[in-house]
């Protein structure tokens, strides 16, 4: 994924999923047609009123079970303005039919495997690009 200006893109990104999230960006640009993400899981009626929102360290949403669907549009939702705002190795339409069709078990694995793969290539990255011949062994 190349991005023109990194900096913008990730302060734009935060400042888009915090607003999907819990729709509480000031004077976004982003506008929804849907609830907060924390707004839908609390009309669901699995959780009560005063429920907040938890994201883990690896940054994934912490949603109670039978809110799959919910999290499902999110990932969508952030999928899709991903694609809008990068270059990516593949289609929109190959990323929200992945979404789609894999179960969440398998979407979980996935990201839990991106994620260990992220943590690993960012040791290597020399001035934006990776060089992975400066892994370790053990990274290898």
């Amino acid at each position: 994924m190349s991005k023109i200006n990194t900096a913008q893109y990730y302060r734009d990104r935060e400042k888009f999923r915090d607003q999907l999230l819990f729709g509480t960006t000031k004077n976004s640009e982003w506008q929804f047609n849907t609830k907060s993400i924390e707004q839908q899981v609390i009309d669901t009626g699995l959780v009560g009123k005063n429920w907040k929102l938890s994201i883990d360290d690896s940054g994934h949403l912490i949603l109670p079970k039978g809110c799959d669907a919910i999290y499902k549009n999110y990932l969508k939702e952030y999928e899709s303005w991903v694609c809008d705002h990068t270059d990516r190795p593949y289609t929109k339409k190959y990323y929200m039919d992945r979404i789609d069709t894999l179960s969440m078990t398998t979407l979980n694995a996935l990201y839990r495997v991106n994620d260990k793969i992220n943590g690993i290539t960012a040791t290597c990255i020399v001035e934006g690009r990776p060089h992975y011949n400066l892994l370790s062994e053990d990274q290898i």
